[in-house]
């Protein structure tokens, strides 16, 4: 029972960083469409700073199951962990040898899926973004 409280709590975490990031990330994109005049150079940055700010939040989400990896005791380095946590997130599962333990081998589980809905929340977070950008482009011309 312990194993699955400790994995829910990670999927917990997961889905908070990423709400947050969202939150901020979309107080920054409506700050900058009012700052800048809509042009088509302006929607691809606007877009490129948007992808990025949501990689930096997959990335935190990443970084809190490496090092949750480490401090449970089942991957011996940080190294290992982030490249494991990485590849298990976004369900490449490219790694030979993963976490051990109960905890680790179910938290690797509970990361591949709540990786595959973040990067659904994510995508679907850019296309409201291309949609809302459109829009502006269609209001203004």
């Amino acid at each position: 029972m312990i194993y699955l409280i400790c994995g829910f709590l990670l999927v917990v975490a997961t889905v908070l960083i990423h709400v947050v990031g969202i939150f901020l990330i979309t107080y920054v994109e409506k700050f900058l469409i009012q700052q800048f005049a809509s042009s088509i150079m302006v929607e691809a940055i606007l877009f490129a700073i948007v992808t990025y700010l949501l990689m930096v939040v997959h990335l935190v989400s990443i970084f809190l199951w490496a090092f949750v990896y480490v401090e449970i005791g089942a991957m011996h380095n940080f190294s290992d962990a982030f490249f494991y946590s990485i590849s298990s997130y976004s369900t490449v599962g490219f790694y030979a040898e993963g976490p051990t333990g109960p905890i680790g081998r179910l938290s690797g589980a509970f990361e591949s899926c709540v990786g595959m809905v973040m990067f659904g929340l994510s995508a679907s977070y850019l296309f409201g973004i291309r949609g809302k950008l459109n829009a502006n482009a269609l209001a203004n011309n």
